[in-house]
């Protein structure tokens, strides 16, 4: 999750995907196209972020949950992407009560997201990130970035002068109202923001930051489960020659 100044005032945009959020609601962008998906199940119940969290996500968000009141469940799939709108969300998810999934990955700010929800849960191979936060500049190279020592102030350059925001410690404040313990937020934060933390499923079910059983959801559209995968991988004319020769 990151920070962006502006050349005269500061404040915070997407740095790690430069593509533009859209709001599909009845039929996600082609699968071909990276963009952030934010759509509902037919059901209404399901509420699906899938991609990267831009600045202006946050937005998208509220306008479809508006029009969906029916909508309990928040379906993650996301890399991650701007502070801000990472922790605006998940204020909503909060306050409506939301449960929240992974299906497949959720790292950096979509963390915060889903460390908002009630009950969350996440699929059998779902994997879930977590590093600290990082300030960079108009090119997204990283411009500050240092773990500091015990009893160390943080700089002034670590906060969001728009905001008033230590991406810390909103970290901090998301991961403590959900119930982890220091030691496990402590090993966030020690984490270098061009790295991630991938914590193996046990850890993250002693930990609490799984605490419900995954719910029978449907799987994002144009999605492709990992049989589908797999065996559109296996049909590969190069994968057809190695098994002649691959035990």
């Amino acid at each position: 999750m990151s920070f962006k100044k502006f050349s005269a005032i500061a404040g915070l945009s997407a740095l790690a995907f430069p593509v533009a959020a859209s709001v599909a609601e009845d039929k996600p962008p082609a699968a071909s196209t990276i963009q952030t998906q934010i759509y509902v199940s037919d059901d209404g119940a399901t509420l699906y972020l899938i991609g990267p969290v831009n600045y202006g996500t946050y937005f998208d968000f509220v306008r479809v949950v508006r029009k969906h009141p029916k909508v309990k469940t928040i379906f993650l799939g996301s890399e991650g992407g701007t502070a801000i709108d990472g922790l605006l969300i998940a204020n909503q998810v909060r306050r409506r009560g939301f449960n929240t999934h992974v299906g497949h990955y959720c790292a950096s700010t979509c963390t915060q997201i889903f460390m908002a929800g009630s009950k969350r849960s996440a699929d059998a191979q779902a994997r879930i990130g977590f590093h600290r936060s990082y300030l960079v500049d108009g090119k997204g190279v990283v411009v500050e970035e240092t773990v500091l020592a015990e009893g160390e102030e943080k700089a002034a350059a670590t906060l969001s002068e728009a905001f008033g925001l230590d991406g810390d410690a909103a970290l901090r404040l998301s991961y403590s109202r959900a119930g982890l313990t220091d030691a496990f937020i402590e090993r966030v934060l020690a984490v270098p923001g061009s790295e991630m933390w991938h914590p193996e499923r046990a850890q993250l079910e002693t930990d609490g930051v799984l605490n419900s059983e995954p719910p029978a959801l449907s799987a994002p559209k144009d999605s492709v489960s990992l049989d589908q995968a797999q065996e559109q991988v296996a049909a590969l004319p190069f994968w057809v020659t190695a098994k002649q020769y691959l035990p």
